[in-house]
């Protein structure tokens, strides 16, 4: 059971972040066999990582998109962009925020910087190894033309 100071935390995250957030919902692991299940197949760990959302009838706790407490779970739909649905779980519990369709653009435009970044670090190595490469069959071609040149004025 979360208590009502736990509960109240979790308001204030959501008061902080809910510009940006769909739904924040807490899972019992312990308590739910489903939830278990998933827990398993995600292989979530202690870090926030983006993930397909577990559905929100299991939820123990849940806070809706204008701040209130939701008490009818079963009616909502989770979003199925994987990308948007963030997941962290411990031994007992899994904390669950989705984000808001208009915010799934600023998610998008981020990953691609961080994708960006790592092909940018990326350019020189390769470009080395692609000049190395040229340089390469450049002098083993040179080699052999020079090998069957000399050949042929010996003869």
């Amino acid at each position: 059971m979360i208590t009502n100071s736990e509960k109240e935390g979790l308001h204030t995250i959501f008061d902080e972040h809910g510009d940006h957030l769909n739904y924040l919902a807490v899972f019992n692991v312990k308590e739910q066999a489903q939830v278990q299940e998933w827990l398993k197949e995600y292989d979530i760990a202690t870090k926030p990582s983006n993930t397909y959302p577990l559905e929100y009838q299991h939820a123990t706790f849940m806070i809706g998109h204008q701040g209130e407490i939701l008490n009818n779970k079963e009616e909502i739909v989770s979003s199925n962009y994987d990308l948007g649905t963030v997941a962290s779980a411990n031994d007992s519990w899994i904390v669950q925020y989705e984000y808001k369709d208009t915010y799934h653009n600023v998610i998008e435009a981020n990953n691609s910087m961080v994708l960006g970044d790592y092909t940018d670090i990326f350019h020189l190595p390769i470009l080395f190894f692609v000049v190395f490469g040229v340089l390469i069959i450049v002098w083993r071609f040179l080699k052999k033309y020079h090998k069957t040149y000399l050949k042929g004025l010996l003869n």
